[in-house]
């Protein structure tokens, strides 16, 4: 701490190591704040002035650093030794810095501990004198005790270091209070007891000063000692567990929990928590527990793990007939004991507390889903559902039935039957199977002389064959038409007659029909229509039964309206021989007429259009050409 007196106009104190306590009431900080970047004169000589009041000689430095108007400067003035009551005059240049560097350590202006520097705030007179006074220098504390701790039981040493005028004294103090005996620079307490455990110092005087040094304080650890062991635990797989110990001893303390003797990794706190808990958990475990003090191993504790039921054989489906056994079974791993309850449908079997369930004779009201809860202390375990099927004997419900068919017509014979299912069908004619006759219905598409006989079925399921009643199926034959109808064209007002012959026994009857509707009254092998009127025109059949059906062919009816009527007759025409000629005719009628070209009234071979062309014409080719025109009502030609 530096402070400064001001003695006459100008005189300041510099104080090295602390000043007495009656100097620092006087000056404060706030003095040195106001003195810096002083101009001096720019000629003339500031004179300082050291005066030497300490216990010993005093090294003295002093720099002077030109300011104001003279060019920045550095000037390195002396250094000296003043003897102890001494003063020493310094005149130099305008100065503005002084550096006092205590006695023993000359060069050393670095050393904070040892350096002082001054710098003075205001311009300076010339010729001014500035006195500086150094006063008895105090002890100084080089290196202070430090705050230890220790274990109980082991050593502690306190050091302090200190600088001053000779002779030293030491005194060591705990709590303040004096430690008898302690009054070396050393302080030794060979075994730390808890007792020790607090805030230690040193008074170092010399007949300048007494200095207290820093406290020191002084910890006192405990080893690990253990007051509430692991407790053995029994858990189930997949449950959580903790084992905690309590311990008393200095912090930090840190935990390592092992199992078997073997470290867990991470497992560093006072509680070690397994969560899943799994088979391979099983194990002794213990913990130990350090601090700087020692260690201490706690008791091992057993973890018991317990594992939930597991089916390892589920009861399976059953499929039975009436009257039989069925008999569930389960087979289940897991800590004994292990309890057993069967259910059916959701609902307890009273009777079903054992691995195994034996039902019989069963029942139709038997059928249903079974399933069997397995438990132990540590849960529960359901079975997979066994489907207990009853299955019934067959029962025929409707019986085929016999049947007269028209050879060529379908034939059906059904059978509905009950039962469980699956259900297979086996057809036979006269006792023989019916290869690929296997559906409820035996469909024959056109039945034959052949198919003529008795037909059953043979049905099975599970649980048994039932064969059904006999049904007969009598085949018929079908009227044979031996002459059509044939297609007839007639003009209107004429006649026209339909006719068929047809081979059958019994004799057959017959149903004229138009375009597929019945003719009223025309039932025999003919039909006649007298006269025709164009509504007649259409398509014609007849139906032959007996009473197996058959359709003739259609016959086609056309009606023809009007007689053709030449509009344009063809022309003479004269021609050079090579040269080639067209007749032509342009004629009406309906339908539309035929043609039919004439030479000299004879047919010419396929001129059956309404034009006529001879190219090249030739010598012989001479002649009357005409053509007949005709529909079937009448002919003309010209």
């Amino acid at each position: 701490m530096m402070r400064m007196k001001r003695i006459g106009p100008l005189v300041f104190l510099l104080c090295l190591g602390g000043c007495p306590n009656s100097v620092r009431d006087v000056f404060s900080d706030a003095l040195l704040a106001q003195l810096s970047n002083l101009t001096f004169p720019a000629s003339g000589n500031v004179t300082v002035l050291v005066i030497n009041e300490s216990c010993d000689d005093a090294f003295v430095r002093v720099t002077m650093q030109v300011t104001g108007r003279l060019a920045p400067a550095q000037v390195h003035l002396s250094e000296r030794t003043i003897p102890s009551g001494a003063t020493e005059t310094f005149i130099g240049p305008d100065s503005a810095e002084f550096v006092i560097v205590e006695s023993g350590r000359p060069g050393d202006a670095a050393d904070p501990l040892h350096t002082r520097t001054l710098v003075f705030e205001r311009d300076f007179v010339a010729d001014e004198i500035i006195e500086i006074r150094i006063p008895p220098r105090a002890t100084l504390i080089l290196q202070q005790p430090a705050d230890q701790t220790v274990c109980e039981g082991a050593p502690a040493t306190f050091a302090a270091e200190a600088d001053g005028t000779p002779p030293l004294s030491y005194q060591w103090r705990l709590d303040g209070i004096v430690i008898p005996g302690a009054v070396e620079p050393t302080l030794l307490i060979e075994a730390v007891s808890v007792e020790d455990a607090g805030v230690y110092d040193v008074v170092v005087s010399n007949p300048c000063v007494e200095v207290i040094s820093d406290p020191a304080r002084l910890a006192v650890d405990t080893a690990p000692v253990i007051v509430q062991p692991p407790m053995d635990e029994t858990v189930c797989v997949g449950d959580p567990v903790t084992f905690r110990v309590v311990a008393d001893g200095s912090p930090p303390l840190s935990f390592q929990w092992r199992k078997d003797g073997i470290d867990i990794p991470s497992a560093t706190d006072d509680t070690l928590t397994i969560d899943p808990v799994s088979i391979d958990d099983d194990a002794s475990y213990d913990v130990v527990i350090q601090n700087l003090c020692g260690s201490e191993t706690s008791a091992a504790a057993r973890l018991t793990v317990d594992t939930a039921p597991a089916i390892a054989e589920h009861p399976v489906d059953q499929t039975v007939c009436e009257g039989a056994l069925a008999t569930f079974t389960v087979e289940a791993d897991g800590t004994p004991p292990l309890s057993f309850q069967l259910r059916k449908d959701g609902l307890i079997i009273a009777e079903g507390t054992g691995a195994s369930l034996t039902i019989g004779p069963v029942t139709i009201a038997d059928a249903g889903s079974y399933e069997v809860l397995v438990s132990n202390a540590c849960g529960l375990a359901q079975s997979r559902a066994a489907v207990l099927t009853v299955q019934t004997d067959l029962m025929i419900t409707q019986q085929p039935a016999d049947q007269t068919i028209c050879e060529g017509a379908p034939a059906t014979f059904t059978v509905e039957a009950d039962g469980t299912p699956p259900l297979s069908f086996q057809w036979r004619l006269d006792g023989i199977d019916i290869p690929g006759a296997v559906e409820p219905t035996l469909l024959i598409e056109a039945v034959t002389v052949e198919d003529a006989g008795v037909y059953d079925v043979a049905l099975s399921n599970p649980c048994g064959v039932v064969i059904s009643n006999p049904a007969r199926l009598t085949v018929d034959t079908a009227p044979e038409i031996v002459q059509q109808p044939m297609d007839e064209t007639v003009c209107a007002g004429e006649s026209v007659t339909f006719s068929v012959v047809a081979d059958a026994s019994p004799s057959p009857s017959y149903q004229w029909r138009k375009d597929g509707q019945d003719l009223p009254g025309e039932t025999d092998d003919t039909l006649t229509i007298d006269p025709v009127t164009v509504e007649d025109a259409g398509d014609y059949d007849v139906v032959v039964s007996n009473p197996c059906v058959v359709i003739s062919d259609t016959a086609l009816l056309t009606v023809v309206v009007t007689a053709p009527v030449i509009v344009q007759q063809p022309m003479d025409a004269t021609v050079c021989a090579g040269e080639s000629v067209t007749f032509m005719v342009v004629a009406d009628g309906s339908p539309s007429p035929s043609y039919q070209w004439r030479k000299d009234g004879e047919d010419i071979p396929g001129e059956t259009d309404p034009t006529l062309t001879i190219d090249p014409v030739r010598i012989e080719d001479a002649g009357d050409y005409d053509v007949v025109v005709s529909n079937p009502c009448v002919v003309i030609s010209d």
